[in-house]
């Protein structure tokens, strides 16, 4: 998912981490809001994030935070 993603042309940053309590949070960055709805048209998204990544989870926050 990492790799395919950090390849789209609208992908900025991508990049998975762990908390010490093992959560993950992903930070994610794109060139604008189409850019976010073209990766989530992906193959790869809706293979591995709406397929099977969901149904793992215990639960899932987005946060869509504006740069300064």
């Amino acid at each position: 998912m990492r790799e395919a993603t950090r390849q789209e042309p609208g992908c900025l940053r991508y990049d998975l981490h762990r908390t010490e309590d093992s959560r993950f949070v992903l930070y994610e960055r794109y060139t604008d809001a189409d850019a976010i709805e073209a990766h989530h048209a992906t193959p790869h998204y809706r293979e591995l994030v709406q397929g099977r990544g969901l149904a793992l989870l215990e639960g899932r926050d987005v946060t869509r935070c504006e740069l300064l």
